[in-house]
């Protein structure tokens, strides 16, 4: 379709300021767009520069906002483009602006956010908009073999999971066995050779002492056993 805008904007005259600076961004991001201020001048007919402007835009942005949605002139955009998108012709991009329930068509359509979006929030949903309007997706990660861990895993044990496992990942508690081997595997590494690694100093001090048994040690057992009465084994 030979279009001359990218995006039909359609908002309520309350709404004018925060819509203006709206319109001005698309602008700046490269998105030539239809606003009624800039197009519509003295000595041009309202409808005819109205209805030019939505048949010749690809999307249309449908402003609703508490000051919107009973407007008839919002209303009467909201309609063709409804009728334009059953059509194939254009595709309406509802924008959430205050606290206000979804038309019918609209509450169909993923919505862009702007309630309370200020500072980063607002970048980061204006940006959503933009890719939106220039038919883009996010990207995918490329393919590098590398594991991420989600947030909040392993939070408070990551020092103890470093020094038995070695792995350098946020891992659950390890346990530790009578024989002084790890046997919490890290990812991506075998678990013989987990097996095989060396305790610390710290780890082997936190261990259960074992008697050791000495000559001395094996006499005072004889001899209590002869006390007791008990034959030896």
């Amino acid at each position: 379709m030979d279009s001359t805008f990218e995006v039909f904007i359609s908002c309520g005259h309350t709404d004018a300021a925060w819509v203006h600076t709206l319109a001005e961004n698309l602008e700046r991001a490269g998105v030539r767009t239809f606003f009624d201020e800039w197009e519509v001048g003295p000595g041009d007919v309202l409808v005819h520069r109205l209805e030019e402007g939505l048949r010749h835009s690809r999307n249309g942005i449908v402003v609703v906002s508490p000051a919107s949605v009973g407007r008839p002139w919002v209303q009467e955009e909201y309609a063709t483009m409804v009728r334009r998108a059953v059509a194939g012709a254009q595709r309406p991009i509802p924008v959430l602006l205050g606290e206000v329930e979804l038309p019918e068509f609209a509450a169909n359509r993923i919505w862009v956010d702007f309630r309370g979006a200020d500072g980063p929030e607002y970048q980061r949903r204006f940006n959503q908009l933009v890719a939106a309007l220039k038919g883009e997706r996010p990207a995918r990660p490329a393919p590098d073999g590398r594991l991420v861990l989600p947030p909040g895993t392993g939070r408070g044990r990551r020092a103890r999971a470093g020094r038995c496992c070695g792995s350098g990942l946020t891992r659950p508690c390890c346990r530790w066995t009578a024989s002084r081997m790890c046997v919490a595997a890290p990812l991506g590494r075998p678990t013989s050779s987990v097996l095989s690694s060396p305790l610390s100093s710290r780890a082997r001090r936190s261990l259960p002492r074992r008697r050791r048994s000495t000559p001395s040690a094996r006499r005072r057992s004889a001899t209590w056993r002869l006390r007791r009465g008990s034959p030896g084994r």
